[in-house]
């Protein structure tokens, strides 16, 4: 992890293609780790001068995005292996419009895993309608909200997963 941390600090300044980023930390890392290990990653550059995020995906959850014009919840994909799991790993980049009032979600997996009482996931739809039903709560009370919401649907069962999230509001 550490690592991986690293490359992609030394890295992000000489890449403006996430994809391309993606594929040379692949390939800075597929000697390194070993023959089961692997890392998920999201990247993503926000160009502030033609509104734009381009982003690229290695096997991480897919984001949520508000776009606040069309009142709608769209997941970010894009195609991309774990990292370290091959030498041969193509990455997509794609891009979005950013606008006022557009949101960017990116979390793990600990919130879409969490289980209720009869093992059901929260899952990501239920993740979209949280966020979607809740655009009026910003900052802290946002964070507070999702944290008790997820705890709530676990009722007392046991998150096996951390829980991370950035929420971030154009």
């Amino acid at each position: 992890m550490t690592m991986s941390k690293m490359l992609f600090s030394i890295y992000a300044e000489k890449f403006s293609n996430a994809a391309d980023l993606m594929s040379e930390i692949n390939r800075q890392l597929r000697g390194t780790l070993l023959d089961m290990q692997y890392i998920t990653a999201f990247y993503l550059i926000y160009n502030q001068s033609d509104k734009t995020l381009s982003y690229s995906n290695a096997g991480h959850t897919r984001p949520l995005y508000y776009k606040s014009s069309k009142n709608q919840i769209v997941a970010l994909d894009s195609f991309g292996w774990f990292i370290g799991i091959s030498d041969d790993t193509d990455y997509e980049e794609k891009k979005i419009n950013v606008a006022e009032g557009d949101r960017l979600f990116l979390y793990t997996d600990g919130i879409t895993e969490a289980k209720n009482r009869e093992g059901e996931d929260f899952g990501e739809i239920r993740l979209a309608r949280f966020l979607k039903e809740n655009l009026d709560l910003h900052g802290k009370d946002f964070c507070d909200k999702l944290l008790e919401t997820v705890n709530n649907y676990a009722d007392g069962t046991e998150i096996n997963d951390d829980i991370a999230f950035l929420n971030i509001e154009f």
